[in-house]
């Protein structure tokens, strides 16, 4: 049994599909550093069933997903299928060629495949195990792992032995039949506590059969009682029976009766029949009559319905002319009370006029004045003039038109004095609008100055906006490409961060020593850890000292002479 051929897509650095072909006996692979060739031995065990990702050299098992670099996109899934030559029948499967696949999604989700058919992680691991061939097995050797099986316990070696005895099958086994077997102690322990349950219900379902067979012996009791019921109710029917036969004939008799009375019926209905025409002839002339009352009842409808509109006109006008009523009262009421109160000034100014009528001259000199004051009024106030000279002489058409001028006089003057303060009120209503008016002049103004500036503003948002959006879309794209580069140099970050660690590329005697610092007091580090090198130098150094890059920096001879020690010790 050998390894035939192993293909990866997907796996760390191997983007596209690769296909390595083994054949008998040994092969090498051989290539720079950072080239993949760990890859290849790390996807063998990872399609062997490795669970670890710190084996794989990765923090997750994600990580073994290519992840992309500057000239190609990040794949989905990573699979690696290994081809093994089983044509000695070592691997217990009936095929010549066996193919184990393992693909790893992004999503977290695995799947294994044995010859293109789904298995379990179980199974490939039951197939490999004897075989010397698997994830903890000595058919995998790293570097440094001879070192550590050397100085390993004896238990840790024992366990290589196992395997190369192919025992380690059927320990598994026996520990799975262990396993199974404790398994089964507990159903046992759990069965008997069923039973212990199961017991403790029986004695109910005694005690409820007991009440089944108490319900089945008072069944039979009632049926029984239920039979001599339905015999009585049977005797009872009989009888009614008989009665109902007897009522039977009497309505027979009863029907001989009504069938000759049928008969005398049907005589009358041809009387009847006969006299039909004369009746229909009466029915087809009520008939027409009823479609002339039908028309007049229409017309009497219609009739009604425009009687109907001219009530609802009337009465719309009837509530407009009873508001108007109500407005005319309103008017009167106020008359009413103007009247009173003109009387009351009548009888005031009758008692002046007793006053006044001892002074003739001081009252032309009024009727003067108010002739005067009163020149707007008309033709009334003229006719009133005239009459207040001739008043002079006749005393009473004196007192009567002294009352209607001076009624005259006091409706003037209270209107006079409303138009006088209508007038300051809308003098003053005038004056506050024309501030207004200015007020909102001035402020429509300093709007649209206002509004000019922030048109220029705006335009000059405008192109700022489309300035950095442009700006924007190259930093985007610069951030983009930033992130690329720093997730490639990340990676490489890591990757030589872990085999400076592991100080890769450097001999087993000073991985020994420097592996070992804890123990050994005085040691410092390897020459080329601890050079600081001017960029654009590294080859040159590389080229003047390359067999004392590798030296390691103690710091005395003691420290020296315990390293030395150690080598051998080790």
């Amino acid at each position: 049994m050998y390894f035939k051929s192993i293909e990866l897509f997907g796996f760390k650095s191997f983007a596209d599909r690769t296909r390595l072909d083994f054949e008998p006996g040994i092969t090498a692979i051989v290539g720079p550093n950072g080239c993949g060739k760990s890859n290849i031995a790390d996807a063998i065990k990872w399609v062997l069933g490795e669970q670890s990702a710190k084996v794989l050299r990765g923090g997750k098992m994600e990580d073994v997903i290519f992840n992309g670099t500057d000239g190609k996109e990040p794949v989905s899934f990573a699979e690696v299928s290994l081809t093994l030559s089983n044509q000695d029948r070592m691997l217990p499967i009936e095929y010549d060629e066996v193919t184990v696949t393992r693909r790893l999604y992004r999503s977290g989700e695995s799947e294994y495949l044995l010859n293109k058919t789904q298995v379990r992680l179980k199974d490939i691991n039951e197939l490999f195990m004897g075989t010397g061939i698997g994830t903890s097995a000595y058919s995998l050797i790293e570097q440094g792992k001879i070192d550590q099986i050397l100085s390993s316990k004896p238990e840790d070696r024992r366990e290589v032995f196992e395997e190369a005895s192919g025992i380690t099958k059927y320990k598994t086994k026996k520990k799975e039949a262990l396993r199974k077997l404790e398994e089964t102690e507990q159903n046992l322990l759990r069965i008997n506590d069923i039973i212990v349950e199961v017991k403790r219900q029986i004695n109910s379902i005694e005690r409820q059969a007991k009440k089944a067979e108490r319900y089945k012996e008072r069944y039979e009791e009632l049926k029984s009682v239920e039979l001599k019921l339905s015999r009585i109710d049977l005797e009872i029917l009989k009888s009614k029976n008989t009665n109902s036969e007897v009522n039977i004939n009497e309505l027979k008799q009863k029907e001989s009766e009504l069938n000759a009375e049928l008969n005398k019926i049907s005589q009358d209905l041809s009387s009847l029949n006969r006299d039909r025409p004369q009746v229909e002839t009466k029915r087809m002339d009520l008939k027409s009559r009823i479609v002339e009352l039908n028309s007049e009842v229409s017309k009497a409808m219609d009739k009604i319905s425009m009687n109907k509109e001219r009530v609802e006109e009337l009465t719309k006008r009837r509530s407009g002319l009873e508001a108007e009523i109500e407005k005319g009262m309103d008017i009167l009421l106020s008359q009413e009370k103007e009247i009173a109160n003109l009387k009351e000034k009548i009888s005031v100014m009758e008692k002046e006029d007793n006053e006044r009528i001892s002074s003739a001259v001081e009252k032309e000199k009024r009727f003067e004045e108010i002739s005067k004051t009163i020149k707007t009024s008309g033709i009334t106030l003229s006719t009133s003039k005239a009459n207040i000279i001739d008043i002079a002489s006749k005393q009473a058409k004196l007192r009567n038109q002294v009352a209607k001028i001076s009624a005259t006089i006091s409706t003037h003057d209270a209107r006079f004095k409303r138009l006088e303060s209508e007038r300051s009120a809308v003098s003053e209503e005038k004056n506050n609008l024309q501030l207004r008016l200015n007020e909102v002049i001035t402020e429509i103004t300093a709007i649209e100055k206002e509004a000019a500036g922030l048109k220029a503003e705006r335009d000059n948002i405008s192109g700022s906006v489309s300035a950095i959006r442009n700006q924007i879309d190259l930093l985007t794209e610069e951030s983009k490409k930033i992130q690329t580069d720093l997730a490639s140099s990340k990676s490489k970050l890591e990757f030589l961060e872990e085999a400076r660690l592991k100080y890769e590329g450097f001999s087993a005697g000073v991985k020994a020593i420097l592996g070992s610092q804890s123990r050994i007091y005085g040691i410092r580090d390897c020459l080329a850890n601890l050079l600081t090198v001017h960029r654009g130098y590294e080859a040159a150094i590389e080229a003047a000292m390359p067999e004392y890059l590798q030296s390691i920096v103690a710091d005395n001879i003691e420290s020296v002479d315990k390293a030395i020690l150690y080598l051998k010790e080790h």
